[in-house]
């Protein structure tokens, strides 16, 4: 499997990145916090400078430019008072791929979970760059954590993708505490607010997770993606061969061959979606579920929808 290399989203159909141009035109990446940055971007800053966007009046001090004076306030006031707009400034969204052994593993009929967290940080990232902003990813695997330092140049997109590919044929890292991991660094590694995407697979949110997740809420915009597995009920497993992640013979194929095993299978995957769901909304941070490319823009479009009503 390759990656073209003239785009961050040759890892998508001419449909999904026509998903994609729909997503963005409807949901930019913007930031709940202002961000600190000097350069310039789509974001309102902690700074105050010239853009579009009005902040507030204040009078007149001597070296003011007078072409910022509102004159209109001014006749009103009775004192020269000077308009001031809100600076644009560039933002950082941070990918953390939590790199585990079941990344291996399928999503769904056609497509790995690795592929799928390609697929995710190629919308993602498509939309910051067209934005002006940077990319940087954190990502764990077999030897350890890695990361990417921000960038805006699409051929290091590309590589970060090639990196979350490769998962595929990876046995993944066996840190218990992956999650907690790949949170400290990417949290470490953004020293300004930025939006930080966290990519986990299906599993329970245990309290040391929800404490990360707490704490990089703090300072950043927060989303997680879940990568979820197909439902044991699911008629097109029937009479598959079903492999384990570590490449041995998996308990699921004794389960999908009862009815009884396969609905309390399917009951108890839908009851851990649930309490994953709760915990995430109970913290405050918005939170996608995917099992499909095709299903991908959308739910991160209603992911970013929620974050910023939050």
């Amino acid at each position: 499997m390759t990656v073209a290399t003239t785009t961050s989203v040759g890892v998508l159909s001419s449909r999904e990145r026509a998903l994609i141009q729909a997503v963005r035109s409807r949901v930019p990446l913007a930031l709940r916090r202002r961000v600190e940055s000097l350069l310039d971007g789509d974001h309102d800053s902690v700074h105050v400078g010239r853009s579009l966007d009005f902040n507030d009046l204040r009078a007149y001090a001597p070296g003011d430019d007078v072409k910022d004076v509102d004159w209109k306030a001014t006749a009103r006031r009775g004192e020269l008072l000077i308009r001031r707009h809100v600076a644009q400034r560039q933002a950082t969204l941070m990918v953390g791929m939590c790199g585990t052994p079941t990344m291996r593993g399928w999503s769904d009929m056609d497509v790995t979970k690795a592929h799928l967290a390609a697929v995710v940080t190629a919308i993602m990232a498509q939309i910051a760059v067209d934005h002006g902003d940077r990319v940087a990813m954190v990502c764990t695997g077999p030897d350890g954590t890695s990361s990417w330092r921000p960038t805006v140049r699409l051929p290091q997109v590309e590589r970060m993708l090639h990196e979350i590919i490769e998962f595929e044929t990876a046995s993944g890292s066996q840190d218990p505490h992956v999650v907690e991991t790949v949170l400290a660094t990417a949290t470490n590694a953004m020293r300004r607010p930025g939006l930080l995407l966290l990519i986990r697979d299906d599993d329970d949110i245990t309290s040391a997770q929800a404490n990360a997740l707490s704490r990089a809420a703090v300072r950043h915009d927060v989303i997680v993606v879940t990568l979820t597995d197909m439902l044991a009920t699911d008629r097109r497993l029937a009479g598959r061969a079903i492999m384990a992640a570590d490449g041995g013979r998996s308990v699921m194929e004794e389960v999908l061959g009862d009815r009884r095993l396969r609905e309390a299978a399917a009951s108890a995957q839908i009851d851990l979606a649930r309490r994953s769901d709760a915990m995430l909304d109970d913290l405050g941070i918005a939170h996608a579920r995917v099992q499909t490319v095709a299903e991908a823009p959308e739910a991160l479009a209603m992911a970013l929808s929620r974050r910023g009503r939050r």
